[in-house]
């Protein structure tokens, strides 16, 4: 297949070249994370303001390199996985730092938001995404129209209803 070649990624249509270009991009910044994370700085979780330096310096990078910034990316940076800030927050909850994992989390939740709304990224995965990894729930849908309908209050049928306003419309006067 040529690197000429147009194919669908994303919603958009981009060469071949392009599409495995992004997905080396990916990678490798996966790859410079998983590093980061084994082998990079260990920024004390208990450290308030080192972690929001780097926290900072993180997002800062991520509007650099045009990237939606993660919970992991951050953990990355702190020099710890993303599981040890989840454990960190349960072994101290109420702290300083799980109010701050707390607002990054929605931080990035509404980034990832915002970007789909704005069509910068698909809007089902990103939907995936904030259910999974920001706990964004649907609200049940619990409207029950004829106890909404101030014109309903004898349980007449909404049919009837709107062909009642319908009628009265058609009788106003023309100004």
């Amino acid at each position: 297949m040529s690197t000429e070649s147009k194919n669908g990624y994303g919603g958009k249509e981009q060469t071949l070249a392009a599409t495995v270009a992004r997905v080396s991009s990916i990678v490798g910044s996966a790859a410079d994370d998983l590093e980061r994370t084994t082998s990079g700085e260990k920024v004390p979780l208990n450290d308030d303001q080192r972690v929001q330096e780097v926290t900072l310096k993180y997002l800062r990078e991520c509007s650099t390199l045009g990237v939606l910034p993660t919970v992991r990316g951050v953990a990355a940076r702190l020099g710890v996985s993303r599981q040890a800030l989840y454990d960190h927050n349960k072994r101290h909850p109420g702290s300083t730092f799980a109010k701050w994992l707390e607002d990054f989390s929605d931080l990035c939740g509404e980034l990832t938001a915002q970007a789909a709304i704005e069509g910068v990224a698909a809007a089902v995965p990103s939907i995936f995404v904030l259910k999974s990894r920001y706990s964004w729930r649907e609200a049940p849908a619990q409207l029950e129209i004829g106890r909404l309908n101030p014109l309903n209050e004898d349980g007449r049928n909404i049919d009837d209803i709107a062909a009642e306003i319908a009628s009265r419309y058609n009788t106003l006067p023309e100004d």
